[in-house]
C-alpha cells in the first residue's frame, strides 16, 4: 500500500561517549525509506532518486551508520511483522519497527507537489534566438521528524526545489538534486557534533573527534565555557542559553580520531577539556592584527583560512572587559592585497588611527565605497562683463504664426552691464575607499549681479583624493561636465510671440575642473576650491506658434531665434574663475 506516508527515516540509537579513554563513541544509525506521494508517471522511479540522493549525503558527512533495507536485523524485524520494508507507509508500523530496532527519532517525508512545464523557444523582431525551448520543474516536499518513544513530532520542515533543462528527465533530477541539499541542510541544525578540546598549543586546538565521526576540514566550531563532566555523554550535554561563548576555531586537519583546527581571533583561558559543537552556519572568518603601519596591517591568518586577495575585513574593538562576543563596534576597515598560507597583508582603508596590534578583524561582504551629500558658495574671481544691449530702434522679426512683427528696442534703456558672479552647488558623491576616486552628481546655480540673471547647470563629475595626511587632509584634483540653461525675462517678448511666452532662453555645454583641499573629522569634511568653469549663452530662442495643430488637435508650438539687438544681453559668459567652500557629510554604503 503507497499512499499516506512513504518515507525515509533516521535512527538514532543512545550510546555511551567518552572523553580521552574514558568514553567510546559510536555514530547515529539512519535508516532511509524510499519517499512516496510523486503525481504521474516514473513515480517509483523518482521516490527512489531522492531517497538514494538523501542517502548519499548522510554516508559522506559521516555522522551515522547508515542502515538501509538490506540492514539483517531490519529485515528479521520485517519478516516477523510480515511487512516489506519497501511498503511500510502508515506511522503506527514506523514506530513498531523502530521500537524493535532501537530506534529512537526517525523522518517522515513525502512529496507534497511536482511540476513540469514546456517553454518554447522565443525569438526577437529579427527572427534571431532569444532563449531556446526548455522545461522547468518545481518539486515540494514534507519532512517530519518524529519521537518514537512518544509517536509525536519534534520538527517539521517544507523543502522545495527547481530545476531547468533541454529535456524533462534533466529538469526533474536538477530539481532533485536541489531538493535533496536542502532537506539534508534542513534537518543537519538537529545533528550539530559536539566534542571535547583535548589539547591546545597557543592558537592551535585539537579535538577528541576526527573524520570517522564527521568532523571535516573547513568546519567551525563554537567554544563554550562548559567544562567535561565524567560519566556524561558528550552528545547529550545541553547548553543552556545564555552560556559565554568563549571562541571560535576553524579545523584545518581531521584524522581519524582526532582533529586540529586553528582560533578564529583570541579565546580567553581555553584549555583542554571545554565543550566545543558545530556552528550551524560557517562562521565568519577573523583574525588578529600581529602588525600595523600608516597604510598596512599584517594579520596572522592567510590561505589555511581560505583568505584571498580582494577580501575586505572590518577591524572590531573590544568590550571593555576585552571581549569580543555580542555586538562589537566597527572601527576600521582593510583590504587583503597579498596571501600566504599563514598570514595575509593588508591595505588600510579606513579608521587607520582607531586599532591597533592585537585587534580582531572580521570578514565582511561590505563594500568600499562612502555616500555623501555635500553644499557649498563661491564666488566669481573674474566673472567676465555682461554688456548690456543698447537701443537700435525698430527691428522685426518673420517667425511662426504671428508673421511678421516689428518692436521699438528703446526698452533696452532700462538695463545696465552685468559683473558680479555667485554659484551656489548641491553635489552627492560616492567615493571608492580602494582607489580614492569620486564620482559626483548634482547641480550648480549661477547667478550674475544678486540673480539678473540665473542659470541651472546639471553635472556629472569625477576627482581623484591624493593623502597629505591619510584620513584627515587631502588634495583633490578634479573634473565635471554639465549642460545649462539660462533665461532673460522681458514683457516685450509677448508681442513677438503673441503672448506665448515672456522669456528667451539658451542652452549652454559647461566643461570644470578643479583643485579642492579637503579636510576630513570622521564624517564630516570641510573642503576649500579654485575651479574654472565655462558656460557661453548667446543664440537666444522664444516660444511661438507655428500655425499648426498637434495629432490631438491642439495648436503646435516651436521655439525661434530672436535677433541679438532685441536681447537685453546677447551675450552672457559665465566665469571662468570660481573660489567655493562648503560641507559634506559622508556614510558607508554597507558593511563598516
Amino acid at each position: 500500500m503507497k499512499g499516506l506516508f512513504t518515507a525515509f527515516f533516521i535512527v538514532i540509537t543512545f550510546c555511551q561517549l567518552s572523553f580521552s579513554q574514558s568514553f567510546v563513541d559510536e555514530k547515529e544509525d539512519i535508516s532511509v525509506l524510499p519517499f512516496g506521494g510523486w503525481q504521474g508517471r516514473d513515480s517509483e522511479i523518482y521516490e527512489k532518486i531522492i531517497t538514494e540522493k538523501i542517502l548519499a549525503l548522510i554516508i559522506d558527512s559521516r555522522k551515522f551508520n547508515v542502515i538501509t533495507s538490506d540492514d539483517e536485523e531490519l529485515k528479521r524485524i520485517a519478516n516477523e511483522l510480515r511487512i516489506q520494508l519497501s511498503g511500510m507507509v502508515d506511522e503506527t508500523t514506523a514506530v513498531e519497527v523502530g521500537k524493535r530496532r532501537g530506534v529512537k527519532l526517525f523522518i517522515v517525508g513525502n512529496y507534497t507537489g511536482n511540476t513540469v512545464e514546456f517553454h518554447k523557444a522565443t525569438y526577437n523582431d529579427d527572427g534571431d534566438l532569444k532563449e531556446s525551448s526548455h522545461y522547468t520543474s518545481k518539486i515540494r516536499a514534507s519532512i517530519k521528524l518524529m519521537e518514537v518513544e512518544t509517536g509525536k513530532y519534534t520538527a517539521s520542515t517544507e523543502a522545495s526545489a527547481y530545476g531547468r533543462s533541454a529535456s524533462e528527465r534533466g529538469a526533474i533530477l536538477e530539481a532533485l538534486d536541489h531538493l535533496a541539499d536542502e532537506i539534508f541542510d534542513n534537518f543537519r541544525k538537529y545533528f550539530l557534533i559536539q566534542a571535547y578540546t583535548s589539547g591546545v598549543n597557543q592558537s592551535e586546538v585539537i579535538l577528541d573527534r576526527g573524520y570517522e565521526l564527521g568532523v571535516k576540514e573547513g568546519m567551525t566550531f563554537e567554544i563554550f565555557d562548559i567544562k567535561k563532566e565524567e560519566g556524561k555523554v558528550r552528545k547529550d550535554v545541553e547548553i543552556p542559553v545564555g552560556t559565554p561563548r568563549i571562541g571560535i576555531i576553524k579545523i584545518t586537519d581531521a584524522e581519524s580520531n582526532s582533529a586540529r583546527g586553528l582560533l578564529m581571533g583570541e579565546a580567553k583561558s581555553l584549555m583542554p577539556g571545554y565543550l566545543v559543537r558545530e556552528m550551524k552556519n560557517t562562521a565568519t572568518t577573523s583574525a588578529t592584527i600581529v602588525n600595523k603601519t600608516l597604510n598596512k596591517v599584517t594579520i596572522n591568518r592567510g590561505q589555511n583560512f581560505e583568505i584571498r586577495s580582494g577580501q575586505y575585513f572590518t577591524v572590531l574593538k573590544a568590550k571593555k572587559n576585552g571581549s569580543y562576543t555580542g555586538k562589537t563596534k566597527k572601527v576600521g576597515l582593510i583590504y587583503i592585497s597579498e596571501t600566504a598560507n599563514d598570514y595575509a597583508v593588508g591595505k588600510i582603508l579606513k579608521g587607520r588611527y582607531a586599532f591597533k596590534e592585537g585587534m580582531i578583524v572580521e570578514e565582511t561582504n561590505g563594500s568600499p565605497y562612502m555616500v555623501s551629500a555635500s553644499f557649498s558658495y563661491g564666488l566669481g574671481l573674474d566673472q567676465k562683463v555682461v554688456r548690456a544691449n543698447e537701443p537700435s530702434g525698430i527691428q522685426m522679426v518673420n517667425n511662426g504664426e504671428p508673421g511678421s512683427v516689428s518692436l521699438e528696442t528703446d526698452y533696452l534703456e532700462r538695463y545696465n552691464d552685468l559683473s558680479d558672479g555667485e554659484v551656489y552647488t548641491f553635489d552627492v558623491h560616492i567615493r571608492d575607499l580602494l582607489y580614492n576616486y569620486t564620482f559626483t552628481m548634482g547641480m550648480d546655480f549661477y547667478s550674475i549681479d544678486n540673480g539678473e540673471l540665473n542659470a541651472w547647470v546639471p553635472k556629472i563629475g569625477g576627482s581623484y583624493q591624493i593623502p597629505i595626511i591619510p584620513e584627515l587632509i587631502y588634495l583633490s584634483p578634479g573634473v565635471e561636465i554639465g549642460y545649462g540653461k539660462m533665461r532673460q525675462e522681458f514683457n516685450e517678448v509677448n508681442q513677438l510671440s503673441e503672448d506665448e511666452s515672456d522669456f528667451v532662453r539658451d542652452w549652454s555645454p559647461m566643461l570644470g575642473a578643479s583643485l579642492e583641499g579637503i579636510l576630513r573629522l570622521k564624517n564630516v569634511l570641510f573642503f576649500a576650491n579654485v575651479s574654472y568653469r565655462h558656460l557661453r549663452y548667446n543664440s537666444w530662442k522664444y516660444r511661438a506658434k507655428t500655425g499648426k495643430e498637434d495629432d490631438d488637435g491642439n495648436p503646435e508650438t516651436k521655439f525661434y531665434s530672436i535677433p541679438d539687438q532685441m536681447v537685453p544681453y546677447p551675450k552672457v559668459i559665465i566665469g571662468p574663475l570660481y573660489m567655493q567652500a562648503g560641507i559634506r557629510i559622508e556614510f558607508p554604503v554597507s558593511g563598516f
